[in-house]
């Protein structure tokens, strides 16, 4: 028995021992969840030093076991190994062995022992995981630019390890793909680590050859999802609580023939049974982590499943385990858009040095009125920040030479005001800059972090630029067509917070091309 004050173990009812503990700040918090084990340790888990004078695993019966007044169904335990389950043996013991027949290990006073010998059936619950859970930057860091404070290609994170997890929506379409078998007939337990701030997003998902029977772990609005069918019709388990506050959590989501529980941070968030008579889970080899290839989500039985949640997971996943066992390496890497978990990284949008662009509009009329704010941390001194091209008529935000120059042709020729810096790489100088390029008729105004430059004033009789064309953020998909571009290289740096017309830009994945990391700018 644990109480704050004091340690009592009592034996047969009669042999009482107790230890009073001065300090009660020194006991495990018991209002956590942890893993409890029960007869030895396995061999993977890290016990704290001194805590016990052997890891030698307990070798005998034990039944009728009750924690907090309830007593411990062994039928139920997630996982076990070793353990013959409802029969004890009685034989005696001979030559300090006990008799529990030709498959008893000997474990000598004192010798450590390194758990219970895994055997055949046991392995082939899930293949022994590899040693790294990690992904090496695919790009070498490059030298700044110049002057500029932040290199080209963002530095190598040294923080980054194994227990940083990897992340997950930089790119368009981002998942693991796994090819392994996995047990999960009768009954499953995973458990995973995430961090996220978006609304939406796909964790984990497996199934059956038809998508009939499946597991799935996702975001919707906020909240943590936990959804599974083992064929009579699926049952969904919803954290009550947001848990998209940018903030590690771990999930822990179990079932047991057709009931199934969710736990948040060591917290029981709900749980409930699926309907029908069918107990059993039937799911195929291949399975994915934080998100599906499109043929899989174009299904409509799919996107049943996953409750229309249509988006990969954008965020951090630490390495999924299944019954305390690491699921291991993927068998795929889709695009390589799955990359480090660095800390070292803040919101927008990164455009590398091999070029990129958003499009915020296909066909977008420009007319008497214009007005755009972004802000910018550039890498560079030269790039397109902002273009829209029609057949005579045009306007572009750029860079040139460290200065900034907003330039509109209603079709009277270019109308520009150019903002100088005091300083040729300010604008580079690993600081967020903010932009507003303002077109109202014939006369176009601009400025830096507040400080205005000099307007540019048109031919008067002539307001509208006649425009029907993509507008593009941060480059061009044909640089060569744009009439008025005079930078001599491609925009690399971070670009956030636009807003058009007062609107602030809603980037969906199918907007971004070329060398684009979305959600995230790297900050090294």
């Amino acid at each position: 028995m644990i109480q704050q004050s004091m340690i009592s173990l009592q034996v047969d009812d009669y042999t009482h021992f107790k230890i009073d503990v001065p300090n009660s700040n020194s006991l495990p918090l018991l209002n956590q969840r942890y893993h409890f084990f029960m007869g030895g340790v396995p061999a993977e888990t890290p016990m704290v030093s001194g805590a016990a004078p052997t890891k030698a695993p307990f070798i005998g019966c034990l039944r009728d076991v009750l924690i907090e007044k309830e007593i411990v169904d062994f039928n139920s335990v997630i996982y076990h190994t070793g353990v013959e389950m409802n029969t004890c043996s009685v034989e005696t013991a001979e030559s300090g062995t006990f008799g529990l027949g030709s498959d008893v290990t000997t474990v000598s006073s004192g010798q450590d022992y390194s758990g219970p010998e895994m055997t055949t059936e046991s392995m082939t619950e899930i293949e022994e995981a590899e040693p790294d859970w990690i992904i090496e930057p695919s790009r070498t860091p490059s030298e700044t630019f110049g002057q500029c404070r932040l290199p080209v290609v963002p530095a190598q994170d040294p923080d980054v390890s194994v227990a940083s997890g990897l992340r997950f929506g930089n790119k368009r379409e981002t998942y693991l793909e796994f090819k392994k078998k996995l047990r999960l007939k009768k009954r499953s337990d995973f458990g995973v680590e995430f961090k996220t701030s978006e609304a939406d997003g796909i964790i984990f998902y497996i199934a059956d050859e038809k998508n009939s029977d499946f597991i799935a772990l996702f975001v919707k609005n906020g909240k943590l999802v936990y959804g599974f069918n083992c064929g009579s019709g699926p049952v969904y388990i919803e954290s009550p609580q947001p848990i998209n506050d940018d903030r590690w959590h771990f999930a822990e989501f179990s079932r047991q023939a057709k009931k199934g529980k969710l736990y948040v941070d060591g917290t029981l968030m709900n749980e409930a049974s699926a309907f029908g008579p069918a107990n059993n889970i039937e799911v195929v080899e291949t399975f994915h982590l934080g998100g599906l290839p499109q043929e899989t989500l174009d299904l409509p039985v799919v996107q049943r499943n996953l409750k229309n949640v249509m988006t990969g997971f954008v965020g951090c996943l630490k390495e999924m385990r299944q019954r305390s066992q690491a699921i291991g390496k993927w068998t795929k890497n889709h695009r390589s858009g799955v990359g480090p978990c660095s800390d070292k990284v803040e919101p927008g949008y990164f455009f590398g040095p091999d070029g990129g662009w958003i499009l915020a509009s296909r066909r977008y009329l420009v007319g008497l009125d214009f007005d755009i704010t972004l802000q910018i941390k550039p890498r560079n001194i030269s790039g397109v920040l902002l273009a829209i091209q029609g057949r005579r008529d045009y306007l572009i935000l750029q860079m040139v030479d460290g200065t900034m120059t907003f330039t509109v042709d209603n079709g009277r020729g270019p109308i520009t005001a150019i903002f100088k810096p005091e300083a040729e790489f300010q604008f580079c100088d690993g600081n967020w800059h903010e932009i507003h390029a303002v077109k109202a008729k014939n006369v176009v105004t601009l400025s830096v972090d507040d400080v205005f430059a000099q307007p540019g004033i048109g031919v008067p009789g002539v307001s509208s630029t006649d425009t029907n064309h993509g507008l593009f953020i941060g480059g061009h998909p044909r640089p060569d067509r744009l009439t008025g571009k005079q930078s001599t290289s491609d925009y690399s740096g971070c670009i956030k917070n636009i807003v058009i017309e007062g609107i602030e830009l809603d980037v969906k994945p199918n907007m971004l091309k070329g060398d684009i990391l979305s959600h995230v700018c790297p900050t090294i």
